[in-house]
């Protein structure tokens, strides 16, 4: 019996321990957490950025936070609802984690500390505290809520971050208190090397009042010491390795609610300057020119831009796209008809910007009557003729083939049979006209050439052909892409004689002379045009030079 007793006795000491910790655990996953029972406090801020406090990595850090929460709980009214205009803001999300549970609470902060509010893990809704809200407000904890309480990143090319090795970050509060922004987690002193010819494309979202780059090669030279601003008068003849170190301060000022300032160092790759030619200087509205580049390590990477004194647009539609030729790179550039006068062209590559001036002239272009059917007039100008027409253009702006398959000088069109240009590019369609006024006119884009019927239509170039069809307003049509840009369009055709996607050689035959859409050439024959990158450009210009491209001594 005693021997029983005793078995009996140890089983209930060796389960109390159990049921103490089941009771504990209940107890914690049920009741609200205390301060201390917090092991991790995750946020994610207005901005989408998370950060996770974890007290097993920082103690004292984590500890600041969770006591921050949970002084803004302690002294929270239950309200009816949150306001809805509150609630279409982006909440503060807190996450507050004990070994047993997650509670999400939902803040929603503004720069009025009484208008502060909590939806809480119990699905009720509260206003915060106004001492405790301005607290949070006044704490690092809430830079998302000012603007420039960051300090700003350095970026090269765009693409590669830079971590600085010592910086400082201050802003200012609602109340005008100096914030000292938490730096750590952007500053390091590890390596950092780039392989990229990148020093010049330094940037940052917020320019630094002094932005200092100094420079040394692998022999400890400094080769460059001087502001970001005047980098562009630095170049090397050579690729070399070098070491760069960058200042930057930002100064506060009246207008500004912060300062700063960050140190950088790290490795690059510099290479010469990239350098540009233009094939000419002066250029008559509708043709075009090309443009080489050399010491480019990337064509995709090339911008230009346009400007003038005159108050014209350049259209950024008709940009260029550049090329790979070996060691160069290449583009044509097509001129539309726009104002004479002097127009700036800044080709941008690396960080390196160089400027061409360009003359752009004009000629006269006459006016041409089209004499056509009510009926032909009224499919072939529809809005919808000229949408499918301009969807065309566009879509086949983007088509492209690999490399560069015209040479030569261009066909005009009228090497084998008899026949003469009725109407030039750039002349003033009128269709139907009364004396000098039409309902419906445009300005041609190519050249009409007049043939006998069937007569053979022949590619200007070699290329592939980029389209094989028919709309309202060209009728049978094939467009040859040349590549960089360039394509022949061929249109009014009576019939067509390849497919998309065949290769074909300068003088192929690719359909016949026809009258199918809007001309008013009944005997036959074919609308030639060419444009580049979208752009509709004179065909003459290239029927005695072709297209070449500026070459360096």
């Amino acid at each position: 019996m005693k021997k029983t007793a005793i078995i009996l006795l140890c089983a209930v000491i060796l389960v109390i321990p159990t049921v103490i910790a089941i009771a504990n655990y209940t107890h914690v996953k049920y009741a609200p957490a205390g301060e201390k029972d917090v092991t991790r406090v995750v946020i994610e801020d207005t901005d989408g950025v998370v950060t996770t406090y974890d007290r097993e990595e920082s103690e004292q850090r984590t500890d600041e936070v969770t006591a921050m929460f949970f002084r803004l709980n302690a002294h929270k009214t239950e309200i009816i609802a949150v306001p809805d205009t509150v609630l279409q803001e982006k909440a503060y999300l807190v996450t507050i984690s004990t070994n047993v549970k997650s509670e999400e609470y939902r803040y929603y902060f503004s720069m009025d500390p009484n208008l502060c509010y909590l939806f809480g893990p119990d699905g009720k809704s509260y206003q915060l505290g106004p001492d405790d809200a301005a607290e949070f407000l006044s704490s690092d904890l809430s830079r998302c809520y000012y603007e420039n309480s960051s300090l700003p990143t350095l970026m090269l090319s765009g693409e590669y971050k830079v971590a600085p090795s010592e910086a400082s970050w201050t802003y200012r509060n609602f109340r005008g208190d100096a914030i000292v922004s938490d730096v750590t987690d952007v500053v390091s002193t590890a390596e950092q090397n780039f392989t990229e010819n990148v020093i010049f494309s330094l940037t940052y979202e917020t320019e630094p009042d002094y932005f200092g780059i100094k420079v040394t090669d692998s022999n400890g030279e400094v080769i460059f010491d001087d502001q970001k601003s005047n980098v562009g008068s630095f170049a090397v003849d050579t690729e070399k390795t070098v070491y760069v170190e960058v200042t930057s301060k930002w100064y506060e000022d009246e207008s500004r609610n912060y300062s700063g300032e960050a140190l950088y160092s790290f490795g690059a790759q510099l290479s010469p300057a990239p350098a540009f030619r233009l094939s000419a200087d002066t250029v008559v509205g509708g043709g075009f020119l090309t443009v080489t580049g050399k010491n480019v390590s990337d064509p995709a990477s090339v911008t230009m831009s346009v400007d003038s004194d005159i108050d014209f647009t350049w259209p950024e539609k008709f940009a260029p796209t550049f090329y790979q030729d070996g060691d160069l790179v290449r583009a044509v550039v097509p001129v539309p008809v726009i104002p004479d006068g002097a127009y700036r062209f800044t080709f941008t590559a690396s960080g390196f910007d160089q400027t061409l001036l360009v003359n752009v002239t004009n000629v006269d272009r006459p006016k041409s009557a089209m004499n056509v059917t009510a009926e032909k007039e009224a499919e072939c100008l529809s809005d919808a003729a000229k949408t499918e027409f301009e969807d065309l253009v566009g879509r086949l702006a983007e088509f492209n083939i690999a490399g560069k398959k015209f040479e030569g000088n261009f066909l005009s069109g009228g090497e084998s049979y008899t026949s003469w240009v009725i109407r030039s590019f750039g002349s003033l369609v009128l269709v139907n006209p009364t004396g000098d006024f039409a309902a419906n006119s445009f300005e041609n884009n190519g050249i009409d050439i007049q043939y006998g019927w069937t007569a053979d239509v022949s590619a200007l170039n070699s290329g592939a052909v980029a389209y094989a069809g028919e709309t309202a307003f060209t009728g049978k049509v094939v467009v040859i892409s040349h590549g960089y840009g360039v394509e022949t369009w061929y249109w009014n055709l009576s019939d067509i004689s390849v497919a998309e996607g065949d290769g074909v050689e300068k003088g192929a035959t690719v359909g016949h002379a026809g009258s199918t859409g809007l001309t008013d050439m009944e005997y036959g024959g074919v609308h030639l045009a060419l444009s580049v990158n979208g752009c509709f450009v004179d065909p003459s210009v290239t029927w005695s030079s072709g297209i070449t491209f500026p070459e360096f001594n």
